[in-house]
């Protein structure tokens, strides 16, 4: 027989305990609790210990009710952003099984509910879009923020990175800039060029590369 442990005015969620009520079909020993609420109650004293009864029942009310009410943002462009980003990571056909789920990239379990996203992320600023910091891993809090047009620009995976002479610039007209020629003699000297039927090589220590590889 087990050893009989007394519970009186101990505390299991909302749920404090009074005194003994008895025992059940099951003989396990059951427990008056008065629940925050101030309803009294019966409870199976395994049904305590596991956490499996935490109030009267008004908890689990509490949650529904929570979940069922709208939180107002679903006509927004935040809202809009977090459909279309668990649609990309969903969706079972076309690019995107190509370009996401066949590449292992997923959204953190916390943005499964808009609100956990909305907390991270906050409201989503004019002309911008969500983006991943890092190309190769999934939606998270670390790895996503908004970014304009002309930054997500830089974060494809077709991106490349410009290497001239040991120095590396982002983007062929930042170095068309720095040298003071133009993207197209950057790209000549970079890539090499066809001129009449003939090839001419990349120019010494001149390079480009993808960013992603």
């Amino acid at each position: 027989m087990g050893r009989f442990i007394k519970r009186e005015g101990q505390r299991f969620g909302r749920l404090l305990v009074i005194k003994r009520a008895g025992s059940n079909k099951q003989k396990t020993a059951t427990w008056e609790c008065l629940c925050d609420c101030g309803k009294m109650v019966v409870m199976a004293a395994n049904n305590l210990q596991s956490g499996n009864s935490r109030s009267c029942g008004c908890l689990q009310r509490e949650l529904t009710s929570a979940r069922s009410k709208r939180h107002g943002l679903t006509k927004t462009t935040c809202y809009n952003a977090w459909f279309n980003m668990k649609q990309r990571c969903t969706n079972a056909k076309g690019d995107d099984v190509k370009n996401y789920q066949n590449r292992g990239i997923m959204y953190c379990k916390e943005w499964e509910h808009f609100l956990n996203f909305y907390r991270d992320v906050g409201d989503k600023p004019a002309n911008t879009y969500l983006d991943r910091i890092d190309n190769e891993k999934g939606y998270s809090k670390e790895n996503c923020k908004w970014s304009t047009p002309a930054e997500s620009a830089l974060n494809k995976r077709s991106s490349k990175t410009w290497h001239i002479l040991g120095q590396q610039f982002p983007t062929s007209k930042d170095a068309a800039i720095a040298l003071g020629v133009s993207e197209a003699v950057i790209h000549r000297r970079c890539k090499g060029k066809v001129i009449r039927g003939k090839y001419h090589p990349p120019y010494e220590g001149h390079y480009c590369v993808l960013k992603y590889r």
